[in-house]
């Protein structure tokens, strides 16, 4: 589903390369867990995958990177927005209406589905995250857990194919990570979703796994 071959991203007058020499596949229906140390390339190898990186970020990406056989060097981020969902460490940050909700139906407004297909796949997210007692809540007066559980479904309305999610779990407590580690196991084992999700907190996340990706150089796929 994802592939990296000889994958590596440098910015002009860099004294080094932002993301080591990457050589990995990573299968449909997998959740994989990327590892390494802060300033190792984490955040940029998730980048390449969505097409952020070097579309909006710059830089040069040398190798090739492709999701469901699309190369993100020459897809940008719209071009992949109906195969890469992305969700980062802070939600609150990237939340556009004000209710679960809305925000749940946002994602598809973009992409201009139909009102049925909407409705039709709204419920059924709200159904899958256990988020039916909250669809009129304000996304303000919600838990982190719930928060994160909300940015989750608002890209999963699209039905991406892969998730990428950068430290998810870091500004939650441990039972609210739980709930949303929960969450992600049900995408990968009930959806046949593809999971990329980079972490610190390997005590909580590592059991999920079915493989892990080391940063930086070399870099090795492991699986437990």
């Amino acid at each position: 589903m994802i592939t990296f071959e000889h994958a590596t991203v440098s910015y002009e007058d860099a004294s080094g390369p932002a993301l080591p020499t990457v050589d990995a596949t990573i299968p449909e229906g997998e959740l994989c867990l990327l590892v390494g140390p802060s300033g190792a390339g984490k955040s940029t190898l998730l980048g390449t995958v969505s097409g952020l990186v070097p579309h909006f970020t710059g830089g040069t990406l040398h190798g090739r990177v492709t999701v469901a056989g699309r190369d993100t060097r020459t897809h940008k981020p719209r071009d992949l927005a109906d195969v890469v969902g992305t969700v980062g460490q802070d939600p609150l940050a990237h939340f556009v209406t004000d209710t679960v909700e809305d925000e749940l139906a946002y994602g598809m407004e973009s992409l201009g589905l139909p009102p049925g297909t909407m409705r039709r796949r709204v419920e059924e997210t709200l159904d899958l995250l256990g988020l039916n007692e909250l669809r009129d809540r304000p996304i303000a007066t919600l838990s982190g857990g719930q928060q994160q559980r909300v940015a989750i479904g608002s890209v999963l309305t699209a039905h991406p194919r892969v998730l990428v999610l950068d430290e998810p779990t870091s500004a939650l407590d441990p039972p609210a990570a739980e709930e949303v580690l929960a969450v992600l196991q049900r995408l990968v084992h009930d959806l046949g979703t593809t999971v990329l999700m980079a972490e610190h907190r390997l005590e909580r996340v590592v059991q999920y796994a079915d493989q892990l990706l080391l940063l930086p150089h070399p870099c090795l796929l492991y699986t437990p």
